[in-house]
């Protein structure tokens, strides 16, 4: 019986260490792929800045086949597909991440933009595209209030549709977030003077001071810090 106990304990041994091994195997398998992923994806950006769209498009879905929790790649393939004016599939690529993550603020904007365009002469389908637009941009808005490329897209379609008083609070809205890009500028602009870029610094700060300037914010600490630069 004493023999019978030892054998049992040690076959149970010997399954929770190969259970282990087989654990630690395929946890750095998945995160080599992770990391191959990610290598792609930074091709892939390198590529689509270049505007060759085609090989950006082969390295963003090599990105996704080895990572497909990187859902930023399929966005970055769903665009390309939008540039070539093919709606149908980045529709499809779009609502594939939205299927599984339905509050994707990438996936909602960018669905948006291709149903404004994607209605053809049918004014029936650019209606209901609208509607759907409409939504998934105030659900964008509601996830992020900073949007601002949501924000004007909305108020041109409240424009479009003649609803006056939407679009001029949605262009408001979206001016009110100056401020915001005011201080993102400034702030950048120390950095890069902290680390001793200094021209950077500079157009940073210039750019700054142009916002402040033409949206009427007080720009007094600005000048301030650009005198410092110098």
């Amino acid at each position: 019986m004493l023999i019978l106990k030892k054998i049992f304990n040690l076959t149970i041994m010997t399954v929770i260490t190969v259970s282990g091994l087989f654990s630690f195997s395929s946890c750095k398998d998945q995160n080599k792929n992770n990391e191959e992923a990610y290598n792609f994806y930074l091709k892939g950006k390198e590529a689509y800045q270049n505007q060759d769209l085609d090989h950006a498009a082969r390295l963003f879905s090599e990105a996704a086949d080895k990572n497909s929790n990187l859902l930023n790649a399929k966005v970055m393939l769903a665009k390309i597909y939008y540039h070539k004016t093919d709606f149908s599939n980045a529709l499809s690529v779009l609502n594939e991440i939205l299927k599984n993550d339905e509050d994707h603020i990438n996936s909602l904007y960018w669905k948006s933009r291709i149903l404004i365009v994607d209605s053809g002469n049918n004014a029936e389908t650019a209606k209901k595209n609208e509607s759907e637009a409409i939504k998934s941009l105030n659900r964008v808005l509601e996830l992020d209030s900073y949007h601002i490329p949501a924000r004007l897209l909305l108020a041109l379609i409240y424009e479009k549709n003649k609803l006056y008083k939407e679009a001029i609070f949605e262009y408001k809205s979206a001016l009110n977030e100056q401020e915001v890009l005011v201080n993102a500028r400034a702030n950048l602009s120390i950095l890069y003077n902290r680390l001793g870029l200094k021209e950077k610094s500079k157009k940073e700060m210039e750019i700054a001071i142009r916002i402040a300037d033409s949206a009427k914010i007080e720009n007094r600490n600005l000048l301030t810090l650009k005198e410092e630069i110098k």
